[in-house]
């Protein structure tokens, strides 16, 4: 556990996008605990794929967002988008 990590970056309450920011940060450098599956679920919705699991966005035939950044999350690179 980074606990130095953890001291630093408590979980935020909301909003929403700051939440699943903290959870993709935490999953680059800290390994203590799994990601929870309601924000898996939620990544997924917005066509985020995180390290090692790329089996979990399905191909869609049309997307909402084009590849590239993503508009709430500019850290974050679309390869895919959600399935509508």
């Amino acid at each position: 556990m980074n606990s130095q990590w953890h001291e630093d970056n408590p979980v935020p309450i909301y909003p929403k996008s700051a939440v699943l920011g903290w959870h993709l940060r935490h999953e680059a450098v800290c390994s203590c605990r799994p990601t929870p599956e309601a924000v898996l679920r939620d990544l997924d919705q917005l066509g985020i794929i995180t390290p090692g699991r790329v089996d979990r966005m399905p191909v869609p035939r049309e997307t909402r967002h084009r590849p590239g950044i993503h508009p709430q999350f500019p850290h974050v690179l679309i390869v895919n988008g959600p399935v509508r």
